[in-house]
């Protein structure tokens, strides 16, 4: 789930009503996109991506990793 400042809430991937998350946020990639890990039926930890314009969309990776923080130059 993604809190707003405004204390707004956004659910993210498909969570069974009152229950978890099968998403699990590591950080923010920029302004627009969260960064973490889906865990399915046959895969776990998959490296997956969340964009606020389609919050029910995961984007899986196709990789397992760690979100260690985004790299900018200058």
């Amino acid at each position: 789930m993604i809190v707003g400042k405004d204390g707004s809430s956004t659910p993210i991937g498909n969570p069974q009503p009152n229950g978890p998350s099968d998403f699990y946020a590591g950080g923010w990639l920029d302004a627009q996109t969260v960064i973490g890990w889906h865990n399915s039926g046959s895969t776990y930890n998959e490296m997956t991506i969340v964009r606020l314009s389609a919050p029910s969309k995961l984007v899986d990776l196709g990789f397992q990793g760690t979100f260690v923080g985004v790299v900018q130059s200058g």
